[in-house]
């Protein structure tokens, strides 16, 4: 019997149906723009007391969800319609939500979260809220490999077959994690979206990725701020060619240039880091 580990990426997409459709309580609590929130809003804040159960708009957006799961939410509507089409049975499913470090993203997973544990859909987690995600991105890379990442190469090694659910949420982060996790599993993940205009949802093709060894190397090698003079004296002492840090150096390197120094980005030393566990 095979298992299934649905990681859903997760957005606002809530906020903005329920806004559409409940137009007189969303003006009581001037909910209209909480939907677009940029990260670092003021309004952010107002957002955080109905996160948790016991309000009336907690309750309210989880009733709204509940009647018609596939209407109010993207990811719902992804996710159900992909296990319906191919067959997953529910008692054979694990799913993991992930949002933002944001109060809007926060209360949609949440609502989600809570919709899917009522249906009876197993949670391997509870909702795994990536700091700094949404706010900053090489900082909200890092933490993304350290929480979701590891879950699935975990998962992973369980036996569960991966399917990523990037329908939803930051599409550039999502992206990342759809390679990450093609880069880190033996046994590739299966990625699918659904746009609102489609019946079906689209199944990402899975290219066959890997990281370049020399590139690799490279990358080990200057985990530690090192002089730029130093860097290519040392690529040509172990045979690597200094002009390939002019090349990659834009990909996976930080320049300070008042310093002269380079050193690796610290999502690349994570993803090492993570490949060889």
């Amino acid at each position: 019997m095979e298992k299934y580990f649905h990681v859903i990426s997760t957005g606002t997409s809530i906020l903005q149906n329920f806004v559409r459709n409940n137009t007189e309580f969303a003006k009581k609590y001037r909910m209209e723009d909480w939907y677009r929130l940029k990260p670092f809003s003021e309004q952010q804040k107002y957002i955080e007391p109905y996160i948790a159960k016991g309000n009336e708009v907690h309750e309210a957006l989880l009733k709204y969800v509940s009647e018609n799961p596939k209407k109010a939410s993207a990811e719902l509507n992804s996710f159900l319609t992909f296990i319906e089409t191919y067959g997953h049975r529910k008692e054979d499913i694990e799913f993991l939500l992930y949002s933002t470090d944001t109060n809007n993203n926060r209360l949609c997973a949440q609502i989600i979260y809570e919709y899917l544990i009522s249906q009876d859909f197993r949670a391997a987690y509870e909702v795994v809220v990536v700091k700094d995600f949404g706010r900053d991105f090489e900082a909200g890379l890092v933490n993304l490999m350290e929480r979701v990442i590891r879950i699935i190469k975990k998962k992973s090694e369980q036996k569960y077959r991966v399917y990523i659910n990037a329908t939803a949420g930051y599409k550039l982060e999502t992206s990342f994690l759809v390679i990450a996790s093609m880069l880190t599993l033996k046994k590739r993940p299966i990625a699918y979206y659904q746009h609102e205009a489609f019946d079906e949802p689209i199944i990402v093709p899975s290219l066959p990725i890997t990281v370049d060894e020399n590139l690799l190397k490279i990358a080990e090698m200057f985990e530690m701020e090192t002089p730029v003079f130093i860097a290519r004296e040392k690529l040509a002492r172990f045979d690597l060619n200094p002009d390939d840090l002019d090349v990659i150096y834009p990909y996976c390197f930080i320049r300070n240039t008042d310093k002269g120094t380079i050193k690796t980005r610290e999502w690349l030393i994570t993803l090492l880091k993570i490949l060889k566990t």
